[in-house]
């Protein structure tokens, strides 16, 4: 029945009926009085930041920095327009840059051959120290566990027979 001040709390209910409905389409109804704050208010959120046709993660950034512009148009309305284009304007800048960030931070978290190798190694070196299996072994038994640092019952891993597990890992099975 009312449309929120936060853009993330506006995003928030309509997530929450995208979840509950499942369906491809969610047709939002709201009563307002027309030229009233809640037609600014709506018409902020629809033509300037597109919130409520896609998500719009510059939507805090926005209301940050024209909330007191957008109180400012509900006492005088002839502001809509203006404070819309000025909207528009920022969502379409701030998304931008955010989805280039975005892409700049798979860039830094994607695959790199040299770097993963040598991290691989580093957890192989770690996993092999047997120095990890004598302290579970001493101190996970007075815990309740049952461990086979052996490897000779494998009932624990589902595969009583043959463990597709390396030779430095254990087989742990909370009693």
């Amino acid at each position: 029945m009312d449309l929120p001040l936060e853009p993330d709390l506006l995003e928030q209910r309509i997530g929450r009926l995208d979840r509950i409905g499942q369906g491809p389409v969610i047709y939002l109804h709201l009563p307002d009085l027309a030229g009233g704050p809640m037609e600014i208010l709506f018409r902020w959120y629809h033509e300037g930041l597109g919130i409520l046709a896609h998500p719009c993660s510059a939507g805090p950034a926005i209301h940050e920095h024209q909330l007191q512009a957008l109180l400012e148009a509900f006492a005088d309305p002839k502001q809509t327009e203006a404070l819309i284009s000025k909207a528009r304007a920022l969502a379409e800048q701030l998304n931008a840059e955010l989805a280039a960030g975005r892409d700049r931070l798979l860039d830094l978290h994607s695959h790199r051959l040299a770097r993963d190798t040598a991290l691989v190694e580093a957890i192989r070196a770690v996993d092999s120290d047997p120095s990890l299996a004598e302290y579970l072994t001493e101190f996970g038994i007075p815990l309740g566990s049952n461990m086979d640092p052996d490897q000779t019952d494998r009932s624990c891993c589902g595969q009583a027979t043959t463990c597709s597990r390396n030779s430095s890992s254990i087989c742990l099975r909370m009693a």
